[in-house]
């Protein structure tokens, strides 16, 4: 099956194009994974930072406890009661005795002996140091409750009532004393009637001798300070704090305090010290990031939990706006493609078909005909050789005739042969030689059909178009380092404007002053970003209108060049979102002009800013350091 040059173009082109397409979507694919996993990893340090903060503040309390145990009144009044104890004939029957009349007593009764123990010196003190400085400080408590044993067991001072009188028996005494200090997990306290951990601390005197132990319950509002002021980086962004069994102290969403959350599918993803995962919760896609407590110091921690939660979708939605703008920068890319080769299609075939008929004609013997070509190319130096030839058929008489027709005719294959040859090589050239092409044939076609240069003319305004988003992803994802030099501020400005595309209509005043202002920058990103305000000023204006530019006075050790335009105006809902990648309140361009901008201002340290009132005009201000 034979296939004509037009379809050979066109499918060379089409090739091409999908070959940058199949790149460009490979290299987005990349880029998603690469961002979950930065997101991931970055979220992990979240999590590990405020976990280590949680910890942090339990040791600190540990500390408060054992610090205070250390004090006057503390010890000289547990060495009283130890001494008190041991004139005793019988301490356990003692204790025994005095815990069964505490527990016999009704919740809401306080006896004399209860009230000795609530009320005296250490007791008075221990409220003033523990309960009530830190509720004046923080406006909650964080102790709720502190008490004091002695060495036997019994309780001698507390801020309020407790359950029962004996102490010795308890898990938390055992471990504190054998261990310098205990922390529980997090519990209900019946008695105070709220969640917190018990922390118990032994008490030494001066020689190193055990005399007493000091317990008290912090509040669970205190544990998850921290977390709750966990900075949230995205809209969907969740926290969790939960117990190594699966229980949850704490959610940025409505939860229930202590709730069985093992059976959860993320839950079960948990895997090792720390990590990040991909799990379904709420119906909703989320990546998920944790860690585990590693104590601090010599607290070992409890082994709980810290994760943090992102939706998918929201942090994806840059890479899929990324992705949806390829898809119409492949789609403008495939319609270039095919308008090209369908106009150089028919510039070849058609001059190709006349000298084919041509050599038609003259073969079945009529050598009057001529081949009219008149395109000042190749093709059109082909069919004058090819006039010529027959001119001298015809001079040719007798028998030469017809050994000249078949000379004629081999040197015309010949030459068409490679001539083909030829065509076949320009098809292998890249994209990039389009606009030259078009050129070319501007050139070449000067003062032809008008139809033909008004094709032309959209063809390159189209390449132009797709040259301009390429040129925009590539300046936005491969912006290099500035290279830093000391430049003039005023001369980069001036020159900027004197090499950008302004139309007549459009008047420019400069204000730039008459002294130097030296920054240090890359004069080549600068007039990057100087030329994309001013095409943007200029597209708001619709070419017409007036351009103000100023460079201002040092302020704080910056210096400003502003941009001040006669165009619609930005509207006040859209002056945040100007500098954001796609967004874009003009019908062509993609957004990426001002996004480019901000980019360049922050690497050079500096800043932009959008003024606008609607319908008088906008300003963009560039700040940078001197």
């Amino acid at each position: 099956m034979r296939i004509n040059i037009g379809a050979k173009l066109i499918v060379g082109f089409m090739l091409v194009v999908l070959l940058m397409a199949t790149l460009a979507f490979y290299s987005l694919n990349m880029s998603q994974k690469t961002l979950k996993e930065s997101v991931g990893i970055s979220s992990i340090l979240l999590a590990a930072e405020i976990m280590n903060r949680i910890d942090q503040n339990i040791f600190l309390n540990i500390n408060e406890l054992q610090k205070y145990s250390k004090g006057y009144l503390l010890e000289k009044t547990l060495l009283e009661s130890n001494k008190e104890f041991e004139k005793l004939d019988s301490i356990e029957e003692y204790i025994n005795r005095k815990d069964r009349e505490w527990i016999s007593a009704s919740k809401d009764e306080t006896t004399p002996f209860m009230k000795i123990l609530i009320s005296n010196e250490l007791s008075d003190e221990m409220r003033e140091e523990f309960i009530q400085f830190y509720e004046k400080k923080y406006g909650y408590k964080v102790f709720e409750v502190v008490f004091v044993t002695n060495k036997y067991g019994a309780n001698f001072a507390q801020t309020e009532k407790r359950t029962d009188y004996r102490q010795d028996d308890e898990e938390w005494w055992q471990v504190a004393k054998e261990r310098n200090f205990y922390v529980s997990d997090i519990e209900y306290d019946e008695r105070a009637e709220t969640h917190g951990i018990t922390i118990g601390v032994r008490i030494d005197d001066k020689e190193g001798n055990f005399i007493g132990i000091m317990k008290a319950l912090v509040g669970a509002k205190e544990i998850i300070r921290e977390a709750v002021i966990a900075t949230k980086k995205y809209e969907t962004t969740g926290i969790k704090l939960i117990t190594k069994k699966g229980n949850l102290i704490y959610a940025t969403r409505a939860f229930k305090f202590l709730e069985d959350i093992s059976g959860k599918e993320f839950f079960k993803k948990i895997k090792g010290e720390r990590g990040f995962f991909i799990a379904k919760e709420g119906g909703r896609e989320r990546l998920f990031s944790y860690t585990h407590s590693k104590g601090y110091r010599n607290f070992e921690g409890r082994g709980w939990i810290f994760v943090v939660g992102h939706d998918t979708g929201e942090i994806l939605k840059p890479a899929r706006a990324l992705r949806k703008s390829m898809v119409t920068a492949s789609l403008v890319l495939i319609a270039i493609g095919i308008l090209v080769a369908f106009f150089m299609s028919r510039s070849i075939s058609k001059p190709i078909a006349r000298l084919t008929k041509g050599a038609e004609i003259i073969g079945k013997g009529d050598l009057g005909h001529r081949v009219e070509v008149k395109t000042k190319d190749e093709i059109g130096i082909l069919a004058n050789a090819f006039n010529n030839m027959v001119e001298d058929l015809n001079q040719t008489a007798g028998e030469l005739k017809v050994a000249q027709e078949d000379l004629i005719r081999s040197e015309r294959l010949a030459t068409l042969g490679q001539f083909s040859g030829n065509i076949s090589h320009e098809l292998r050239n890249p994209l990039g030689v389009i606009d030259s092409s078009i050129y070319y044939l501007k050139t070449k076609l000067k003062g032809g059909d008008e139809k033909v240069q008004e094709h032309l003319d959209r063809i390159k305004s189209s390449v132009g178009s797709a040259t301009t988003v390429i040129q925009s992803l590539l300046d936005l994802t491969r912006m290099r380092e500035p290279q830093l030099k000391r430049l003039d501020l005023t001369t980069i400005t001036s020159e900027t404007i004197a090499t950008s595309k302004i139309p007549a209509e459009v008047k420019v005043i400069q204000d730039l002053g008459d002294q130097e202002i030296l920054v240090n920058a890359d004069g080549e990103q600068l007039r990057m970003a100087f030329k994309n305000i001013i095409t943007n000023a200029v597209d708001a204006m619709d070419g017409k209108g007036t351009l103000t530019v100023r460079a201002g006075t040092a302020v704080d050790g910056k210096v400003d060049v502003s941009f001040d335009d006669t165009g619609s105006g930005i509207a006040p809902e859209n002056l945040d979102r100007v500098f954001q990648p796609l967004f874009s309140t003009k019908a062509k361009g993609i957004g990426f002009g001002l996004s480019i901008v901000m980019m360049i201002a922050e690497r050079h340290g500096g800043t932009v800013e959008a003024k606008s009132k609607p319908g008088k005009g906008a300003t963009i201000t560039v700040k940078l350091p001197l």
